[in-house]
């Protein structure tokens, strides 16, 4: 009776330690599932530099016109210093010229610097006795050869000494158009008749500026000897954009 007893309860005890083990087997399996393991790489970032450009009209110094200063939206100034005027009204054979400075003042190199000309607007001359009623920034003569304003660009040592002729032909040194512009001369360009609208049309003038580096240009526009009668009286209004891009 009593072995009969004893392995009963021997038997209970041993169901109980079965279950027991067996939910305890199911507890720790379900631990593995939250084991986990992971590692962050802080401080990572990504950050842009600088293009900015900086420029002295006609060696003024004192008041350079900065891409980023007061009255320029989107580092863009359209407010510099007037670049070419003329105190006298000119006469066919005559030219006046402009210096720039261009110095990249941002944190990164430019590729590219370009150059275009949004604007040119014939109007009449001060104090103008006749007017021809041509137009300067375009006009044709009756010989198909322009006898319009003629432009040059030509890059200067920051002393001024001539280096590079860039517009309308490039080659080493002065630009050697004469006043005198003949038909069917390479040169025989009106004044930015074929770059003058906006980017899509600008003139590339080479690589940009290095970050702190700086461009000089001269820049000079021509009445030539063979203008016609219809530009007496006559005057252009027009501007220079200098684009840096990297």
């Amino acid at each position: 009776m009593s072995r009969r007893r004893s392995s009963r309860r021997l038997k209970v005890v041993l169901a109980g330690l079965v279950l027991a083990g067996s939910m305890s087997f199911l507890t720790v399996s379900g631990t593995y599932a939250i084991f986990t393991s992971e590692e962050r790489d802080a401080g990572a970032t990504a950050a842009s530099g600088t293009l900015t450009l900086s420029e002295v009209t006609n060696g003024v110094t004192a008041s350079p016109c900065k891409s980023w200063a007061a009255g320029a939206t989107a580092n863009a100034n359209t407010g510099c210093a007037l670049l070419i005027s003329t105190p006298t009204l000119q006469y066919p054979g005559q030219s006046v010229s402009g210096t720039v400075a261009l110095q990249n003042t941002g944190s990164v190199d430019a590729n590219d610097l370009s150059l275009y000309m949004p604007t040119c607007t014939a109007t009449t001359s001060p104090s103008a006795g006749v007017v021809g009623g041509g137009n300067p920034c375009t006009e044709i003569a009756d010989n198909g050869s322009p006898d319009g304003l003629e432009l040059t660009i030509e890059e200067t040592t920051s002393a001024g000494a001539v280096q590079k002729c860039l517009y309308p032909v490039v080659a080493t040194g002065a630009c050697t158009a004469s006043t005198d512009w003949a038909s069917g001369a390479p040169n025989s360009f009106p004044i930015f008749a074929e770059y003058a609208t906006d980017m899509g049309t600008a003139y590339d003038l080479g690589p940009g500026p290095a970050k702190g580096q700086t461009r000089y240009f001269k820049v000079t526009v021509i009445l030539p000897t063979e203008a016609s009668n219809s530009l007496q009286g006559e005057q252009a209004l027009f501007g220079l954009t200098w684009h840096l891009s990297t």
